[in-house]
């Protein structure tokens, strides 16, 4: 997920007991199907936000806001994205600054699940089917999974 799809991402997007969050892609309008990992389902249990008032979002900043807000400010565009600005505050503690962004994470994940299965790249980075295939293929989401749990394996991730 980009930065967008994480502030877009809501409640009910989110199969705690399966760990699939099943939405459209904010940027592309695609579906998109993701396994969440255990360490990720853990970590969403332990920080949820106090949600403010008449939203249904996941995540919110301190303020109650999205995590990621455009709007207009006296005529002028104003943009803030807290994933950006907390993403780089983790890079300033870890001493990684190589001039990465959070989009590296996207990257390294296609490149890893190519390696996995190249036929699930595009499900996994939620781009349109070519051509005709769109209208008439259904996308083999089980296959997606077993990479994603492959690849989790690959990772030593851990609280």
């Amino acid at each position: 997920m980009g930065q967008q799809d994480i502030s877009d991402l809501r409640c009910d997007e989110i199969d705690g007991r399966d760990g699939f969050v099943e939405r459209e892609r904010s940027k592309t309008g695609v579906k998109a199907k993701h396994k969440l990992w255990q360490i990720t389902l853990d970590l969403l249990a332990e920080h949820k936000h106090p949600k403010a008032a008449g939203t249904d979002r996941v995540f919110l900043t301190a303020g109650g806001h999205p995590l990621v807000r455009r709007e207009i400010i006296d005529g002028t565009y104003k943009m803030s994205d807290a994933v950006k600005s907390s993403f780089y505050r983790v890079q300033m503690k870890t001493g990684i600054n190589d001039g990465r962004g959070f989009y590296c994470l996207r990257r390294t994940g296609a490149t890893l699940i190519e390696t996995i299965d190249p036929a699930v790249t595009e499900m996994y980075l939620s781009h349109v089917e070519p051509g005709m295939k769109r209208a008439y293929a259904q996308r083999d989401w089980g296959r997606l999974e077993r990479a994603l749990i492959e690849m989790e394996g690959r990772l030593p991730l851990r609280l």
